[in-house]
């Protein structure tokens, strides 16, 4: 019986994977359901198809509870992962403050990683560690678009907690077995991010033909690496380490966002004010959901939530790459996606008092962002398909 199609892919973390599975803060551990979550995610994200044909695609690649899937996904490493409990501060050396009045652009990015109350930091597998992964199909044209989906997954997102500001993030060192022809090679040869940029945009052509989605689509109601419904570009600078580009990213992030904040003192007058209030009077709602005020004078708290929803992700993915030359570039890019699904409102809640805000949540404070990064590093754009 010949050998099934497969691809076995050596990888290594680039920036901190936060994947505690069950138990958040317990021991991170890469395993194969997880990664297999994740190329289901990026494959939709190349589709770009209506919905009924996305979940018929979909489950020819991945199965679904009628048909079982034809991939087979495991990973494998020859040692085990280093862990590293998260201290911004401290870890990695270097990248401890900035000054009086500076904000720790790391530290800022990976808030939710610290300790609170009860709960201890959260764990990591650190950057550097190497492991493979191999993909094992039962059709070449099954194993041709899962390798699309994990080109996606590697350089447009990542695994586990905060890869949309920066942490998860994973390369190529080399790529054996059946690798479809038609996709760029998935350790990059780029070392500029002028290379980056073009190496990008060919990539995701590629990708996207292998899986079957025509150029020029429309815009769907799920996230997309579609011109119609996202916009990417390639800051035009390189930092030495991923924490040099956390901290960079992550300082300017904190600076804007808290320009475009509202204290508590207005968010209780907007709640005493009589008619309906509009949305885009809150752009900070566009970094993602909930938003969680609290004075620290009176003790009292406000938030900004969705009317129907627990969370909503932010559509702003910031994600460090490391170039062939060892240095880091920056790939920003932004899904223009409905926000969330219909008749969800933004409602903001001051104690007992509660205003639900009328029309959608305005992205232009996020676009303000990307262009504050442009204006301060330069940029190429990634022409998206």
């Amino acid at each position: 019986m010949p050998a099934l199609p497969s691809v076995t892919i050596e990888c290594e973390t680039v920036t901190p994977l936060f994947l505690g599975g069950a138990d958040p803060r317990g021991t991170p551990e890469l395993r194969a359901p997880s990664l297999r979550g994740a190329l289901r995610y990026w494959f939709r994200a190349l589709a770009g198809f209506p919905i009924k044909r996305l979940q018929q695609e979909e489950a020819h690649v991945f199965g679904n509870q009628q048909q079982a899937s034809p991939l087979r996904v495991t990973v494998s490493a020859a040692t085990s992962p280093p862990i590293k409990t998260w201290q911004p501060g401290q870890w990695p050396p270097g990248s401890g403050g900035g000054g009086p009045g500076q904000v720790n652009g790391l530290a800022y990015l990976g808030f939710a990683f610290r300790r609170e109350k009860d709960n201890p930091a959260r764990r990591a597998i650190d950057a550097g560690w190497p492991f493979q992964i191999t993909l094992t199909a039962k059709t070449a044209e099954v194993l041709a678009k899962a390798s699309a989906a994990f080109w996606a997954l590697c350089y447009f997102g990542g695994l586990g907690s905060r890869t949309r500001r920066g942490f998860g993030g994973l390369r190529v060192l080399r790529a054996s077995g059946d690798m479809p022809a038609a996709l760029p090679a998935l350790a990059l040869p780029a070392r500029t991010p002028e290379e980056l940029a073009t190496y990008l945009a060919d990539g995701l052509r590629a990708a996207q033909a292998l899986i079957g989605a025509s150029p020029g689509g429309g815009a769907v109601a799920y996230t997309t690496l579609r011109a119609a419904s996202a916009s990417a570009c390639v800051l035009g600078h390189v930092w030495p380490t991923w924490h040099d580009v956390l901290y960079d990213v992550g300082q300017l992030l904190a600076a804007h966002r808290q320009g475009l904040a509202l204290s508590l003192a207005q968010l209780r007058e907007v709640l005493g004010q009589r008619g309906a209030q509009p949305s885009q009077a809150y752009p900070r709602a566009g970094f993602g959901l909930p938003i969680v005020y609290y004075d620290l004078r009176t003790g009292l708290n406000a938030t900004l939530e969705a009317t129907t929803l627990s969370r909503r992700a932010s559509p702003l993915w910031i994600r460090p790459i490391r170039l062939a030359s060892n240095h880091y570039a920056v790939l920003l890019w932004l899904s223009s996606a409905p926000f969330w699904p219909d008749k969800t409102q933004l409602k903001a809640r001051v104690g007992q008092q509660t205003l639900v805000l009328q029309g959608e949540v305005p992205l232009g404070g996020v676009q303000q962002f990307i262009d504050a990064c442009r204006a301060r590093w330069a940029h190429y754009e990634v022409a998206l398909p």
